[in-house]
């Protein structure tokens, strides 16, 4: 029976929360936003009626928002989190920084919310205009996948915001508060 190693130190703890979402989150997340934008371009294609446009347009949208999401979190928290670790395994004080480091440090969680305040309300508007699966014969066949892969998503999207509330946010408050970054 193998078990899971449980971090024994706070750049453990970021690394394999790091890893985590990396490899189990936002490369799934971006393939799955491409499956749907090949499906949706299928259900454009085969829309003769023009039912799905506003739906289309909107799914476009989101997960063009949840593909920029998972760039945003590997350009810019993730490589920031793993800076503000090693700062604070050598030792820097933000207090005594000649820097002014506090700049970089004010938004990240802000941000972090603010990607899934958005995407929250994109997803709810979608499911608000997507019209039902079943009995409306004018509706593409492709559609149904659509759905179906954009269900998915949602799971996988909301799974992705809990990891990164109760994971990714807290390590990087803790790791802002160990070299005094947010005072």
């Amino acid at each position: 029976m193998s078990r899971t190693k449980i971090p024994s130190t706070f750049i453990e703890q970021v690394n394999l929360t790091v890893n985590t979402l990396e490899s189990s989150f936002y490369g799934p997340a971006e393939k799955s936003c491409n499956k749907l934008v090949g499906l949706m371009m299928t259900v454009r294609e085969e829309d003769t009626h023009n039912n799905l446009s506003v739906f289309i347009s909107l799914l476009t949208s989101c997960t063009s928002q949840v593909q920029h999401m998972c760039e945003e979190r590997r350009t810019h928290t993730i490589p920031y989190i793993l800076d503000i670790c090693e700062k604070s395994s050598a030792g820097h004080n933000c207090l005594n920084c000649a820097d002014d480091c506090e700049k970089d440090h004010i938004n990240q969680v802000g941000r972090i919310e603010a990607d899934h305040y958005n995407i929250r309300d994109t997803f709810a508007r979608v499911q608000k205009i997507a019209p039902p699966i079943y009995g409306d014969e004018l509706l593409p066949p492709a559609y149904k996948q659509v759905r179906k892969e954009l269900i998915k998503l949602n799971s996988f999207i909301f799974e992705l915001f809990y990891l990164e509330e109760s994971s990714l946010i807290p390590l990087i408050l803790e790791a802002q508060r160990k070299i005094n970054a947010i005072h």
